[in-house]
């Protein structure tokens, strides 16, 4: 019994996220609207590019440092918080970790990336990531809520369909410091519930309704422009369509089934909108028209939308 308190201390100690995954360490990126320097205790930084990376050490504390040019300078306090790691703790140990976690200075974190405008004195900053000419980045998305306009056939007609989830991925290029091109592929579905859940397949419908549901995947290749925390988006896409329509009822005493789904490759455009909220995380809306459907080596005139309320995670992979 003696052995086995200790052996459990340290199983739960090494199930504490923050301090099994941050290091004591980490690096915060100061960006700047113009050369400056950057004091921190009894060291001065100058930028490089407009840019400085500081190595700072984890604490229960606020950063206070000083930002200068050689007509501005602007005393900053930048305030510490617990770090993603430590809130991991809850789904992944259950919360038990962050017993431990509370006596390590680990669980604390600073904003990773912080723009500063050198106009004025004003201690003011904006927590984002500021990306450079040349820069390669990972994007990660999950279509949330999914707004459908499409035509069927002419047994179904035209249909509105709302839904959620999907996913998706791509690369954006920075050609230059605040605009990059994106090279996008995403799926999205008209899963009828928010939350995930399980959904069985619709086999039985109730006497006198009807379900349609469709899936989507589109390609896209668009140009961007960004602007601060926002930016804005358009180019080309090309998207392959799935779709399916059921409905039962009651007809002169018998039941009446219908079943009928179909299949087409569009042709249309992307227009994109995002705002960034701290260095990674996006929220944006996605306009995805079409106006062309290939049919047997035909396009045919059609118009048809997909919306998407959109989050959105970039990654950085080159400098």
């Amino acid at each position: 019994m003696k052995r086995i308190i200790p052996i459990l201390f340290l199983a739960f100690a090494c199930s504490s996220c923050a301090t099994i995954l941050n290091k004591k360490y980490l690096k915060v990126d100061v960006h700047t609207s113009e050369p400056s320097r950057v004091i921190l205790n009894r060291d001065t930084f100058h930028t490089a590019g407009n840019r400085v990376v500081l190595k700072l050490k984890r604490a229960k504390k606020d950063l206070k440092f000083k930002i200068e040019t050689d007509s501005i300078s602007k005393n900053i306090i930048l305030p510490y918080k617990r770090s993603f790691a430590y809130y991991l703790n809850f789904p992944m140990t259950f919360g038990y970790g962050v017993v431990f976690d509370n006596f390590s200075p680990k669980r604390f974190t600073y904003s990773r990336s912080l723009y500063f405008d050198m106009i004025d004195s004003i201690p003011d900053f904006q927590v984002y990531d500021v990306a450079r000419k040349g820069e390669i980045y990972w994007r990660l998305t999950l279509p949330f809520y999914n707004h459908f306009k499409y035509k069927t056939n002419e047994i179904a007609g035209e249909k509105i369909t709302n839904g959620f989830w999907g996913i998706g991925t791509g690369l954006d290029y920075f050609y230059d410091k605040n605009k990059f091109l994106s090279f996008n592929i995403s799926y999205a579905t008209s899963f009828p519930r928010g939350a995930p859940s399980p959904y069985p397949q619709v086999t039985n419908l109730q006497r006198g309704r009807d379900f349609d549901s469709v899936r989507s995947v589109y390609f896209a290749l668009t140009n961007n422009h960004k602007v601060k925390v926002f930016s804005l988006g358009y180019g080309m896409a090309y998207s392959k369509e799935k779709w399916e329509y059921l409905y039962d009822a009651i007809v002169d005493g018998g039941e009446f089934v219908l079943s009928t789904s179909g299949e087409k490759r569009k042709l249309g455009l992307l227009f994109s909108g995002y705002v960034q909220n701290g260095t990674r995380f996006n929220l944006g809306l996605t306009y995805h028209p079409t106006f062309y459907e290939l049919e047997e080596g035909t396009f045919t005139k059609k118009y048809e939308h997909l919306i998407s309320l959109e989050f959105a995670w970039r990654f950085r992979i080159k400098r």
